[in-house]
């Protein structure tokens, strides 16, 4: 960890996920987590933390950071999940996080209802343009129709399902016909437990990973599979009043790729759903949701397993910003191995988890760690 990792004694709630190369035990990816949804979504991933994984599969850090933030990621298939990544993010917004580390594994980064997508770039900055365009094409569709395509309920599955498995499925729950379902090619997905989706979100998630979307037969009974265009974009309409002259110019600079113009006391954009989200926030004087802190509640997760407890300190001491120390402690006694998994505990919480099942305790002095025997 950079020396910047001093953020341990600052007043900010992060969570830094230590995921060591070590052996990290994983928990199943249809564990139940209470997910975040709406505003407090959108608040989770303005909030700060801190990351550090060296030498860790990507499904297990992702996996890891999603429980600790209740942020469901959902890992698109192209995208290599045992992929061993070395990366390390510290007082960032969790926003930021995911975008650095998409970059780094040549991902980007996309928001489909309460999920965080990863997956090919070009396909991530689609898919909540593509939810809005289809949320607009329900309203051509018999109401029933609509009410079913927009109620929203959790989505899981288990482990080596396929997708045209969950396709088939999703349009029994949907009263839905599928034209051409085999399309979807044979492939086996890790089990899943996300937070509710509507239909058009569940559709929408699934077939990102072909680069698929959907239309709607005439009738809105069934729905073909189609590719993603290639362009999409939103129209949408803003009273801006006088304002326009000076809103336009300012917006057409900001916005590059989205079509701008003025109608009278109407503001036109033509862009991506990202795009319109700035519009919002430039006309309602709205800034980015602010970080949340809690003065001295910095947090850490850890989980490993069966692991010496001298090479795991030497590890989290790095990791910490600390410097060990063993005092009196017998060499036999540092090899014994250690399991444990810990989430939003504080630094001295996550030490006495680490040493107490090896019968060992700690001092900290500065910037030292001092490791030595517990008392009989």
């Amino acid at each position: 960890m950079s020396s910047g990792s001093a953020a341990c004694g600052r007043n900010l709630l992060s969570s830094l996920v230590l995921g060591l190369a070590l052996g990290h035990g994983a928990n199943s990816p249809a564990d139940q987590v209470a997910w975040r949804a709406g505003a407090a979504w959108q608040r989770q991933l303005e909030t700060p933390v801190g990351v550090s994984w060296a030498g860790v599969p990507l499904r297990q850090a992702l996996r890891g950071l999603a429980q600790s933030q209740q942020v469901a990621i959902f890992l698109d298939r192209r995208v290599d999940p045992n992929q061993q990544i070395d990366f390390a993010a510290q007082d960032v917004p969790l926003r930021e996080c995911l975008t650095q580390l998409a970059g780094q594994v040549g991902a980007g980064v996309g928001y489909v209802g309460p999920v965080v997508y990863l997956g090919p770039e070009a396909t991530a900055g689609k898919l909540a343009t593509v939810v809005a365009l289809q949320n607009e094409a329900l309203r051509r569709v018999p109401p029933e129709r609509q009410r079913r395509m927009t109620r929203a309920q959790a989505w899981q599955w288990a482990d080596l399902a396929t997708p045209g498995e969950l396709l088939e499925q999703l349009a029994r729950d949907c009263g839905l016909r599928i034209a051409e379902p085999g399309s979807i090619p044979h492939d086996l997905w890790p089990a899943a437990n996300l937070p509710p989706m509507t239909a058009v979100e569940r559709l929408t998630l699934l077939l990102a990973g072909f680069d698929l979307s959907y239309q709607w037969s005439a009738d809105g009974q069934a729905v073909k599979l189609i590719p993603i265009p290639d362009q999409l974009a939103v129209r949408r309409t803003y009273d801006v009043g006088p304002r326009g002259t000076q809103l336009l110019p300012r917006l057409s600079r900001e916005l590059p790729g989205a079509h701008l113009t003025l109608e009278g006391p109407k503001l036109v954009v033509v862009g991506r759903v990202e795009q319109h989200q700035h519009v919002d926030r430039v006309l309602t004087g709205t800034p980015p949701p602010p970080a949340r802190t809690i003065p001295g509640r910095t947090r850490y997760s850890l989980q490993v397993q069966n692991q010496p407890v001298g090479q795991l300190i030497k590890t989290l001491a790095e990791k910490l910003s600390l410097e060990p120390h063993w005092d009196q402690v017998p060499a036999a006694q540092m090899q014994t191995r250690v399991s444990l998994a810990v989430k939003e505990v504080t630094r001295d919480e996550l030490l006495r988890a680490v040493l107490q099942p090896a019968g060992l305790t700690f001092r900290l002095s500065e910037t030292q760690l001092h490791v030595r025997p517990a008392a009989p």
